[in-house]
């Protein structure tokens, strides 16, 4: 589990990456398909970035989520900047489990929640 200074660092590596690959895929990447398959792992990337900056709790549950999260963009993000950007193909097929990482982490959000307003 990642605690918050780890957090920050994924955060930042997140948050420049979907800046980089939005800029790759815009000006770089001459194949409409790859251009637009390195866009969505970019903006998966910054996304998840912002949400790991933002998100200051730090509970065991919210720990699991953060995780999730790290994991998820590393693999997601990570194999399509690989494949379609660096043009690496061995590493496709980690973008189905970064996703079904990405989708946990989401879920543990909604049962964080859950759990936080039936308690009180």
């Amino acid at each position: 589990m990642f605690p918050t200074r780890m957090t920050r660092f994924f955060a930042g590596v997140f948050g420049f990456w979907g800046v980089a690959g939005g800029a790759l895929a815009a000006h770089a990447v001459k194949d409409p398909h790859a251009a637009a398959i390195l866009r969505i792992g970019a903006n998966y990337a910054l996304i998840h970035g912002i949400l790991l900056l933002c998100w200051e709790a730090e509970d065991k549950i919210a720990r699991a989520a953060k995780t999730c999260f790290v994991f998820g963009t590393l693999f997601f993000s990570g194999s399509l900047a690989l494949k379609y950007g660096l043009g690496i193909t061995t590493v496709g097929m980690f973008a189905p489990a970064g996703g079904s990482l990405l989708m946990l982490g989401w879920l543990i959000v909604i049962a964080r929640t859950i759990r936080r307003e039936t308690s009180r």
